[in-house]
């Protein structure tokens, strides 16, 4: 028997054994089976972007009726700290409403990611008195919000890097749920990317149809996911994801989809290209893979520094009709600096915009010019780039070559589309989006995301992905942001 065979089996055994007990709604499920809560993330600074964006279509307002936070039992092991992170959080979600005209009055709900002790520290929760005080604490700050909430209790339980021991998770799971208002969704959340020895037999985690309300499963990965890992991979139609939603479906369960993101691919408008100098056979790149405006730029080893995914692979964003924006994955354009038009000047990189310095054209031999007239050119010493009188030599030729396919055309065929497909199903009734910068939060979290790609969808330089997600929003189907009498009429508050 294959992998997957084992995998469905377990799943269509779980299911069955459960179909006939929830043939109603559960918690926050909104009423009309092909309907869709819109929700994003993943931290304020970014949902208060991506808001701004979707707020302001010419399709209406899209904005999301829900952000996506973290936080962990452990944060709640001291007596008023429920109170006091509940008054934090409505002061986000109040803030972030208010913030936009269009939104104003209305009410924004959470979806929380509460993660859990990890490894044999797990059995405590359960077993002993040890986090007594953050279970009941955290009830409190449920109770708090003084809003209907979405909680993702262990969210990816079946993760290694969770290390979340079956049997611990789920008398945790029933521990900590028990004193919750019942205003909140409980939602178990796996992990497609999981991998090794029964990490996808999600059914080993299962706490009981009587504490779970949502099912949840996240979608990072695209078709290429290497298909010899045993997930094949977290894509929106890889086999994991779709066996975990139709047993969703036989088990008469709502699915969220708790985190996504088009991992590896992004949002920009065209694929990631290297820009080689023809005389040294160099690349452009950036001083230090500095992910700052201001940094300079200099010819770098083409083959071991300009590789997809670093701060060298650059992409096209159209300018005007007859010159483009050349933008990194940190979202930064190459600029001249001080918009200076003498030649010498260091050519640096800067937050993109319209500036003549930042648009660029190519000439009969292959130079670069800028909208000042100036040429890029490598200094007459040193490895720097600077601006030169234009004068078609060869020391002015640059030839681009492509580092990956992952422009926005083949993004949105192959991640979003397939996303959307299992919005518009029965099933999948809430989904979840990070709109985030991967290398930016991993040069700032510490996390290893530097390949993540750029999945902001109001970047200028997305403007394919961003204006068709933007309408996909703000389809008939989708709930987005809208007074709390509205939202409870359809979400069975």
């Amino acid at each position: 028997m294959t992998t997957a065979i084992k995998f469905m089996s377990v799943w269509t055994c779980l299911a069955a054994a459960i179909a006939c007990t929830h043939a109603g709604f559960h918690r926050l499920q909104p009423v009309g089976q092909d309907r869709f809560i819109h929700c994003a993330g993943q931290d304020p600074a970014a949902f208060h972007q991506y808001t701004a964006f979707m707020a302001n279509g010419t399709d209406g307002n899209s904005s999301p009726a829900v952000m996506m936070t973290y936080t962990g039992l452990s944060d709640f092991n001291s007596l008023g700290a429920g109170l006091a992170w509940a008054n934090g959080l409505i002061s986000i979600l109040d803030n972030v409403s208010a913030a936009h005209a269009n939104n104003q009055g209305k009410m924004l709900l959470p979806q929380i990611g509460l993660a859990l002790p990890h490894g044999s520290d797990l059995d405590f929760v359960a077993n002993s008195t040890k986090y007594d005080t953050a279970v009941h604490e955290f009830a409190k700050a449920l109770v708090a919000l003084r809003r209907e909430a979405f909680v993702r209790i262990g969210y990816e339980f079946n993760g290694n890097w969770n290390d979340y021991p079956a049997d611990a998770y789920i008398a945790a799971f029933r521990k900590i749920v028990a004193p919750w208002p019942p205003t909140v969704a409980r939602i178990w959340d796996g992990a497609c990317d999981a991998y090794g020895p029964g990490r996808l037999n999600f059914s080993a985690w299962y706490p009981g149809d009587d504490v779970v309300d949502w099912w949840g499963i996240n979608i990072f990965g695209s078709q290429n996911d290497d298909p010899s890992r045993e997930t094949g991979g977290s894509c929106p139609q890889c086999k994991c994801t779709t066996d975990f939603i139709a047993a969703a479906q036989l088990a008469s369960y709502p699915v969220v989809i708790g985190e996504s993101t088009p991992r590896n691919r992004g949002t920009l408008d065209s694929a990631a290209y290297a820009i080689k100098h023809t005389t040294t056979g160099l690349c452009l790149g950036v001083n230090g893979s500095v992910s700052d405006p201001g940094a300079s730029l200099e010819l770098v080893d083409c083959a071991s520094k300009a590789t997809a995914g670093s701060a060298n692979a650059w992409f096209l964003a159209a300018n005007t009709i007859t010159s483009t924006a050349l933008v990194n994955i940190d979202g930064l354009c190459v600029a001249v600096s001080n918009m200076s038009p003498t030649p010498g000047t260091p050519s640096v990189t800067w937050t993109c915009g319209s500036g003549v310095d930042k648009v660029w054209s190519v000439t009969h031999s292959g130079g670069l010019r800028n909208g000042m007239g100036t040429c890029l050119a490598p200094a007459t010493t040193g490895k720097a780039v600077v601006t030169a009188a234009c004068d078609e030599s060869a020391t002015q030729s640059w030839s681009l070559y492509k580092l990956s396919n992952t422009d926005a055309q083949s993004t949105w065929k192959t991640w979003y589309e397939p996303y959307l497909s299992l919005a518009h199903g029965p099933t999948v009734q809430m989904g979840c989006y990070i709109d985030w910068n991967w290398r930016d939060h991993s040069n700032h979290d510490g996390q290893n995301w530097y390949n993540w790609g750029d999945g902001r969808v109001e970047s200028s330089a997305s403007t394919y992905i961003g204006s068709r997600w933007r309408t996909s929003m703000s389809s008939e189907n989708v709930i987005n942001l809208m007074d709390n009498a509205t939202v409870c009429s359809l979400l069975h508050c």
